[in-house]
């Protein structure tokens, strides 16, 4: 008769055991992490996906310059909103400036510089609205009041827990060329030309999101089996 099987030893037993739960636990722990990077990733793409949208539409400078036919292009025909900032009556030595300024005074206040992106993109996007143009050209006074309010408006968006600097602040550091009614009427005159589209994308907002498609470290490797024992081999 055959000779009967000799039972598994206790040791070999627990080796099984141990890795069939090591490649179930390995295996849940992939998925998981797989799924949550998924998930993170669309996110981040539709996020992306959007902000390209809005460039292409709402904030546009296509749709910000109107010519006489109502075409949404300025006069020169290429939709450049700075071109359409500079008819006017802003240089680019004068933009210069007022980029200058604005990155001195989120410095000093210890605020985001994406705040100066989006004022400057307001900025920008006002001198070219129609109304805007039909004051062309404007005064270093009426472009610096510009400036002041479009200031005002992105740290409202983009620093609401920055209370400490206020509007009577900004209006300080005009050198007393402004008072706080003029910012407020400048302030309705903007968010009506541009129809309170005052949340733009930037490149800041850009390379903070692609820089999440970074990972920290890199996936750990596909789980595999141990080696054969020397049990085994035998």
């Amino acid at each position: 008769a055959a000779a009967a099987a000799a039972p598994a030893a206790p040791l070999d037993c627990a080796i099984v055991a141990a890795s069939e739960s090591f490649r179930a636990s390995s295996s849940a722990s992939r998925y998981a992490a797989e799924d949550a990077f998924h998930s993170a990733t669309s996110y981040l793409v539709d996020n992306v996906r959007k902000m390209m949208e809005q460039e292409r539409t709402v904030y546009c400078y296509r749709n910000t310059t109107t010519n006489t036919n109502g075409d949404g292009v300025d006069g020169d025909g290429n939709g450049d909103g700075v071109a359409a900032a500079a008819t006017a009556g802003i240089d680019s030595a004068w933009r210069e400036q007022i980029c200058d300024w604005a990155m001195g005074v989120v410095d000093y206040f210890g605020l985001s510089r994406e705040t100066v992106a989006v004022a400057l993109a307001l900025l920008d996007r006002y001198l070219a609205t129609p109304e805007a143009q039909a004051q062309a050209p404007v005064d270093s006074s009426t472009t610096l009041l510009a400036a002041v309010t479009t200031m005002h408006i992105a740290i409202k968006i983009n620093e609401p827990h920055k209370s400490k600097v206020r509007l009577s602040t900004l209006c300080k550091l005009s050198r007393g060329l402004f008072v706080q009614s003029d910012v407020e009427r400048m302030e309705w005159q903007v968010l009506s030309a541009l129809s309170w589209h005052v949340h733009p994308p930037t490149s800041i907002g850009f390379v903070t999101y692609l820089l999440q498609f970074v990972p920290d470290q890199p996936p750990p490797p596909p789980w595999t089996a141990p080696p054969p024992s020397a049990r085994d081999e035998r």
